[in-house]
């Protein structure tokens, strides 16, 4: 492990003063161990990076059903829409006809009242020819 980590360092140049910091210890147990400390930022990194990739495309996820249930409340809007200017025709449509059928039934009791007093004439006139 200290000698894959002072090879990565070497091929990766990493600093003269870490290399050589790394020999100067005084035991290999102090150089695994400061090895550790110095590839721990590197790894909290990587670490970070890869909640920030799963988050991410969390995000997206998120992101694109908001979108569909946008579009699905936009549909259900404008088919209420649809259903209340229907009603409001259906309305206006027997508000027409409620006022064509009141004209009708006047006229027909006006027609029957009509009807009545030349009944009513006929009645008496027969009375009288009796």
């Amino acid at each position: 492990m200290l000698a894959e980590a002072i090879r990565v360092m070497y091929e990766t140049q990493a600093s003269d003063s870490i290399f050589f910091s790394l020999i100067g210890e005084d035991s290999l147990s102090d150089a695994a161990t400061k090895v550790e400390y110095l590839e721990a930022p590197q790894q909290r990194i990587e670490d970070g990076i890869d909640r920030t990739t799963v988050i991410r495309a969390d995000l997206e996820t998120q992101k694109q059903t908001l979108e569909n249930l946008q579009q699905e409340n936009e549909r259900q809007q404008q088919g209420l829409a649809e259903q209340r200017t229907q009603k409001d025709r259906l309305r206006d449509n027997e508000a027409v006809e409620l006022t064509v059928l009141n004209k009708q039934i006047a006229a027909d009791r006006a027609r029957l009242a009509q009807v009545e007093a030349q009944l009513a004439q006929e009645i008496a006139a027969l009375w009288r020819n009796r």
